[in-house]
């Protein structure tokens, strides 16, 4: 055949799909990662375990990252709707809380903008989520894990024991100033 090459890229001529049927399998496939994840704490869950996730789906998909005033993509707005009516919501949410040019210090990663901004949509969530506990994490780190850590346990034992009518209930029991002992243990 006249004017075909030999040493024509791979894949050559062949049609691409289109962005619409990128979106649609990058919108499943970030379904199906986060559905099998929760399958995966249900499981555990009932086995009487308690299931830490590093960074809830709903909080990581709130986060503006950067649209304000623009419009999403269909596969966003599908995805957002998803996760805020069907995938079921964390019963407790421990925040690790620090202004931006603290996290700035330990890190220095990204500018001080974006990790208030970033802040800012965290705590935002604080209003709208049963069960949300803010930890200051300006702390020690001695003082913050032994914080998270009762806070797991108080919550674990009072699921256990049924004394709890909810996690936003217990979220407020926790909103107390600390004694001057535990200030001291730190």
């Amino acid at each position: 055949q006249a004017g075909v090459s030999l040493h024509a890229a791979p894949g050559a001529g062949k049609k691409k799909p289109s962005g619409k049927l990128w979106a649609a399998i990058r919108l499943f496939n970030n379904l199906a990662e986060e559905w099998y994840r929760q399958l995966l704490s249900w499981r555990y869950q009932r086995k009487g375990y308690i299931v830490v996730y590093d960074r809830h789906f709903q909080f990581d998909f709130e986060y503006d990252n950067g649209t304000k005033g623009q419009k999403r993509r269909l596969s966003d707005r599908i995805h957002r709707w998803c996760l805020a009516k069907l995938y079921p919501r964390p019963d407790l949410v421990i925040y690790l809380d620090a202004p931006a040019d603290v996290l700035f210090a330990r890190k220095g990663e990204a500018t001080l903008e974006w990790l208030e901004s970033r802040r800012r949509s965290f705590l935002d969530q604080e209003a709208k989520t049963p069960g949300f506990i803010r930890v200051d994490a300006t702390q020690s780190l001695k003082a913050v894990c032994r914080e998270v850590g009762g806070r797991i346990m108080e919550f674990y034992e009072a699921r256990q024991s049924g004394t709890t009518g909810s996690s936003h209930q217990l979220a407020q029991r926790w909103e107390r100033p600390r004694t001057a002992a535990e200030a001291r243990r730190d």
